[in-house]
């Protein structure tokens, strides 16, 4: 009946009704955003993208991933012919949103434009942020080398704020750690704790988790155990304090691939199973396709070959699904490990030459260095093998 009647309404007299729910809804239930920015934006309101605004911010900081981007692929819609500068905003939050649904191909494509547009606005703070977005994209599309090169460009100056400047300096070190240069991983780490000294508590713990998460994380590849738990154990003090998903979720990993190299299996499938509990909350596929891997070596470890194969299996199909991304070398490199210690050495033979194709445009270290410690295990593991009958004749 509602849907009968609204068809006999002219356009115009639609957009005014519209207009005239939205009203109501602004005095009687004004927390709505949803609603309010609905019929503001079917009624034509010159209000709509405050309200577009609001509604995707909101759905971004729950992790409502599609409906954030959702809204603010509408609000660039209204802001690119009245508001240039607010649309060339809204894109880089819109980026950021992409940038965690591991839609990496879109959200390269809307930072391209945002920072294209808020350098052409001598935006230098935004820009600065654009460029930062999209060099991690590029990293965790498999590509270190080209995000690197972005933030050397970043228009980055001592009259960028603190926490901008700190920023830069985490990507640089996370980028690099990627690539392999440890050294210039550490070098930016200690450029970002410097940054971050200059700023007030309230702002230092997000920036604070991300060091000592990518600290404790380079530490550890390089076989500084102690140190490494040390770093860790404070990025996931820190990230508890911010009760942020995605930085608890990275701290988590870091924490149980530690457990793991030192033995302590318990402990390392029960962060593992954690992580995977915290990255479901941020939407983000690529980090749940990596800690879905690590928990599958964690079971390994405890001895439930069942349980690790079908998590191994798992985080492999979403890393798939995904296409390039950083996430899919790593899941392959965990089935081999999974298929290698139940015996299937065939199917482990085959992930690691999946792998090395993944592998090939990132070349990242610690993938490669676990391809080469299982082909070595893979080897001995056939040499132990008794000869088949054809062998013996």
């Amino acid at each position: 009946m509602r849907l009968a009647c609204t068809e006999q309404l002219s356009r115009a007299a639609r957009r005014r009704l519209h207009r005239a729910y939205a009203d109501a809804v602004l005095r009687l239930r004004p927390d709505a955003v949803d609603t309010v920015a609905f019929h503001m934006t079917v009624s034509d309101d010159s209000r709509a993208p405050v309200f577009l605004r609001a509604a995707a911010d909101r759905a971004a900081a729950l992790y409502a991933n599609d409906s954030a981007c959702d809204y603010y692929r509408e609000l660039v819609a209204h802001l690119d012919a009245l508001d240039p500068a607010g649309a060339a905003d809204a894109r880089l939050a819109w980026g950021q949103v992409l940038r965690r649904a591991a839609r990496y191909p879109e959200a390269e494509e809307v930072l391209h434009r945002a920072l294209r547009d808020l350098t052409s606005a001598a935006d230098h703070i935004g820009a600065l942020r654009a460029a930062v977005s999209l060099a991690e994209v590029l990293g965790r599309a498999g590509r270190p080398l080209e995000g690197l090169a972005v933030l050397r460009a970043a228009p980055a100056s001592k009259q960028s704020p603190a926490v901008d400047r700190a920023g830069l300096q985490l990507a640089i070190a996370a980028l690099s750690f990627y690539a392999g240069h440890f050294d210039e991983t550490a070098s930016a780490l200690r450029r970002a704790e410097q940054e971050t000294a200059r700023l007030p508590d309230a702002g230092r713990d997000p920036l604070l988790s991300r060091l000592f998460t990518i600290r404790a994380a380079s530490l550890l590849v390089s076989g500084q155990v102690r140190e490494s738990r040390e770093a860790a154990e404070e990025a996931l003090r820190t990230a508890e304090r911010t009760e942020d998903a995605a930085l608890l979720s990275s701290a988590l990993s870091v924490v149980g691939e530690l457990a793991r190299e030192e033995g302590r299996s318990e402990a390392a499938r029960d962060c593992a199973r954690r992580a995977v509990s915290v990255a479901r909350r941020t939407g983000d596929t690529t980090v749940l396709a990596f800690d879905q891997s690590n928990l599958a070596g964690a079971e390994l470890l405890v001895g439930d070959h069942q349980r690790a194969t079908a998590l191994a299996n798992a985080a492999v199909r979403l890393a798939r699904s995904l296409g390039t991304s950083w996430a899919l070398p790593y899941a392959l490199v965990g089935l081999a490990e999974v298929e290698l210690r139940c015996g299937r050495l065939a199917e482990a033979d085959e992930a690691l030459r999946e792998c090395g194709d993944a592998v090939s445009l990132a070349r990242d270290p610690q993938v490669l260095d676990g391809m080469r410690r299982l082909s070595e295990a893979l080897a001995a593991a056939r040499a132990a093998q008794p000869p088949t009958a054809s062998q013996q004749r």
